[in-house]
């Protein structure tokens, strides 16, 4: 395997994240109210873990399985697999868009990575693209492909209008969002969608899959918003036709990587080095085409 495609070490994420369960005292006392913690929020974002990986370690899951360190640490490297997944997708479509004709740059290096993880440059023409990873399911011996959408939030089941995508206020805002679900390094499959597509698709996901109610009548919590190409028969007939409908979306997209074609790019190279907020180094390379 390259050593480009290599996953990150598990051990960084399992440091990070012992260090903050430490910091929110959770393993001396299951029952602190970390989920009212914004210090020990405060403290998980200084130590790197993304908002995904907080919203994990603050289920009640977690909590109640805190003084079993073998519990935690099972959990803590079970979000480290994710983590490596989406390095691992990223690292894909960088290989895909280059393939393609692209200049690739990993925002993620800058550390700018807000709504984006990838510059693709063509023709003095740039897209911006964020990268949705996720594991190949082995339980599932026919329909293993699932991708994701990433992970909802409350606000996301309650306001229809609330975005899944370019969530935060930047300058970075992607143009594309590339759906990857990884087998392995050379087995893989990639859904390239306009990120309106994207973001239609994900609400009809929503609707059908957080915003009902459970049998009980209570409210569905949030959590990863999972798509794939497969539509399970022990399901109602109008729940099918909004799975249907969402893949319908999503099919044409598969492996489409002429979106130079049909999607209208973010801007100009020479707009993003004049406007962007981008380090002196990229700056330099934007504005030299030596990526």
């Amino acid at each position: 395997m390259p050593d480009e495609m290599r996953p990150e070490p598990a051990v960084i994420f399992e440091v990070k994240a012992s260090d903050w369960l430490e910091h929110a005292s959770l393993l001396s006392n299951p029952e602190a109210n970390a989920l009212a913690d914004d210090a020990a929020v405060e403290q998980a974002r200084s130590l790197g873990l993304t908002e995904e990986e907080i919203a994990l370690l603050r289920t009640p899951e977690v909590l109640s399985s805190a003084p079993q360190a073998s519990e935690v640490r099972k959990t803590l490297k079970m979000s480290s697999a994710r983590r490596s997944t989406g390095r691992i997708a990223e690292r894909i479509v960088a290989n895909e868009l280059e393939h393609n004709g692209f200049l690739v740059r990993d925002l993620n290096l800058e550390g700018l990575a807000a709504n984006v993880d990838l510059l693709a440059v063509k023709d003095g023409k740039m897209w911006q693209i964020q990268v949705k990873g996720s594991s190949y399911d082995q339980q599932y011996l026919e329909n293993g492909w699932w991708f994701q959408y990433g992970y909802c939030k409350s606000e996301h089941i309650a306001e229809r209008h609330t975005p899944m995508f370019n969530r935060v206020s930047s300058s970075f805002r992607a143009d594309l969002a590339v759906l990857v679900c990884v087998k392995s390094p050379r087995e893989y499959r990639c859904i390239v969608l306009p990120i309106d597509r994207a973001e239609e698709a994900a609400q009809i996901n929503l609707d059908y899959a957080y915003r009902t109610r459970k049998k009980d009548g209570t409210a569905k919590k949030p959590s990863v918003v999972w798509t794939s190409f497969y539509v399970p028969e022990k399901t109602s007939d109008e729940k099918k036709q909004e799975i249907r409908r969402e893949q319908d979306l999503i099919r044409p997209f598969e492996d489409k990587w002429d979106f130079d074609i049909a999607v209208a790019p973010s801007g100009t190279v020479q707009a993003v080095v004049n406007e962007g907020p981008v380090t002196a180094d990229l700056r330099t390379e934007l504005d030299t085409g030596a990526f």
